[in-house]
């Protein structure tokens, strides 16, 4: 890498990057080899980066082993509901690492899903 590429980086993508590299060795360390696992954790980070900017149509994979086609958001001014929704006050459960959340736009809500099960990235549009 370019010694001026990582001087000129943000402080926003050094942290994706340390993100990127961490989740990607969770996967390691949970038995993936070295190629597949940041290829999941590139898959995974390039879906959240997508989300925060608009709606993304993506796939994965259920616990009970069916397939997941969903259709969601992390941006405000996409829906409605989203841009209404109040968050609660009180603490939540903690979550894996690898579980994110995402609000889904066909049957509206909040969702989860494991960045191990993630499958694909079918379609983006960027709105915000």
């Amino acid at each position: 890498m370019n010694i001026n590429r990582i001087r000129t980086m943000t402080i926003e993508q050094k942290l994706l990057n340390r993100w990127t590299l961490d989740l990607a060795n969770q996967l390691i360390d949970e038995g993936w080899t070295r190629k597949e696992a940041f290829k999941q954790a590139h898959l995974t980070r390039r879906l959240l980066e997508c989300l925060g900017m608009g709606t993304v149509v993506f796939e994965y994979e259920k616990k009970d082993g069916s397939v997941r086609r969903a259709r969601g958001t992390l941006c405000k001014g996409i829906s409605k509901d989203f841009d209404d929704y109040e968050h609660k006050l009180e603490h939540h459960k903690a979550r894996p690492f690898d579980v994110f959340t995402y609000y889904d736009l066909d049957a509206p809500g909040f969702r989860t899903f494991d960045a191990t099960r993630l499958r694909r990235i079918i379609e983006t549009v960027i709105k915000c």
